[in-house]
């Protein structure tokens, strides 16, 4: 099993940076490589029990993955939980802490991702690879998500 962790400060409201994370137009738009909705909810903002099929290229192949809203506390929490794909186990959890950091209301955007291959032993080089490009992944879209909350550029996802 593999975990990746992340934080991002953004000084934005909790609740804007919330929305942004759960946003599947704006995870559309922040990958580089292709990865796209295909079935169930493909735009607008993902809510509890939603499930959503996304098309992944990796390692050379496309794989369909498909997550599901399994936690939602707005706008504390929320998880995505994998029903199907080409990993035994895949979770990622959303955790959001309002900051006051010199005067500015901010946002602690944190990630935590836990997968595991179904290669067993001989899977510790494909989970390697795979953590190298999730925690490329995630970084980008952090950075993404903090330049549109913290400028105008939000309301293209979400209405306040």
């Amino acid at each position: 099993m593999v975990t990746i962790r992340a934080e991002t400060h953004v000084d934005a409201p909790t609740e804007r940076v919330f929305d942004l994370a759960r946003s599947i137009d704006l995870q559309h738009e922040t990958s580089s490589e292709g990865t796209r909705p295909v079935a169930g909810a493909v735009s607008g903002l993902a809510t509890p029990g939603e499930s959503t099929v996304w098309q992944v290229p990796l390692l050379g192949k496309r794989f369909e993955l498909t997550t599901k809203v399994s936690a939602f506390s707005r706008p504390n929490h929320f998880r995505q939980t994998m029903k199907e794909g080409p990993l035994d186990t895949f979770v990622h959890d959303h955790f959001f802490a309002f900051e006051d950091e010199d005067a500015v209301d901010g946002t602690m955007l944190r990630d935590v991702v836990t997968f595991a291959s179904p290669l067993g032993p001989v899977g510790r080089v494909f989970d390697r690879a795979v953590e190298r490009r999730f925690t490329r992944v995630l970084r980008e879209r952090n950075e993404f998500i903090k330049r549109v909350a913290e400028g105008d550029e939000w309301r293209r996802y979400i209405e306040e």
